[in-house]
């Protein structure tokens, strides 16, 4: 989402019926709020999208968590370890490019920092998360964590927080868009210093029948936690 001043926010919402970008006005001059669909951006063939975030000239990146063109199930190709995935950024003369050095095994979450010159991005099933610049410029840093990190979100103080699954390969494909009553259980929720790379353990509840968890957000002196699976956000204290 974009939210500049005087402006609309702007929706950013990834499409895989047509394999687009879909891009929403927010209104929220009414007592309901409403989005109007203003426009598309369609993505290159060799790209499955998951995250997106604006930059703040006005791109976008974007995290590939593989090549839908090539041969074989992409769940088995990201599960070998390999890099699978990249990064791209969007600018509106020049359309699509890849980021240089962005290799990621299932690219999954990313933001990006406030001066619009790196971004942070989860490498999904290399259980990590990367910071690196856009422009290629630099070297690439990372931070190892105890699970398949998935979406990624900055907090009022300036760190990034992740959760995700630790699960296998042989569970993704059992669990996947269930209920969770048979899936792993638990989860954990990890703070991570965007210039050190440092990261520290905020929650971890390895007993809860919470299960299958993608987002930690922020929320007042809270953390939610959404997952893929049921129809419930786990509320935990915050930092």
């Amino acid at each position: 989402m974009r939210a500049d001043e005087g402006q609309p926010p702007v929706l950013y919402a990834i499409n895989h019926k047509r394999e687009s970008v879909e891009v929403f006005r927010i209104d929220a001059t009414t007592d309901i709020v409403g989005l109007i669909w203003t426009g598309c951006i369609p993505l290159p063939h060799n790209v499955y999208a998951n995250g997106i975030a604006a930059l703040p000239e006005g791109g976008l990146a974007l995290t590939s968590m593989y090549d839908p063109t090539e041969p074989g199930n992409p769940f088995e190709r990201m599960f070998t370890g390999k890099d699978t995935g990249q990064v791209l950024t969007w600018h509106r003369d020049s359309g699509w490019a890849p980021v240089p050095n962005s290799g990621l095994g299932g690219a999954n979450g990313i933001a990006v920092t406030p001066d619009g010159r790196s971004i942070i991005a989860a490498a999904w099933t290399q259980k990590k998360v990367v910071r690196l610049p856009l422009d290629g410029s630099g070297e690439r840093s990372e931070a190892t964590v105890p699970f398949l990190p998935d979406n990624l979100r900055w907090t009022t103080n300036g760190t990034v927080l992740v959760t995700g699954q630790d699960i296998s390969a042989d569970d993704i494909m059992t669990c996947n868009g269930g209920e969770g009553t048979d899936c792993p259980t638990g989860y954990t929720v990890v703070e991570i210093n965007p210039d050190t790379m440092a990261s520290t353990v905020l929650h971890d509840e390895p007993d809860s029948p919470f299960s299958l968890a993608t987002t930690a957000l922020p929320v007042a002196d809270e953390i939610w936690v959404g997952s893929i699976a049921g129809d419930k956000i786990a509320r935990v204290s915050g930092t």
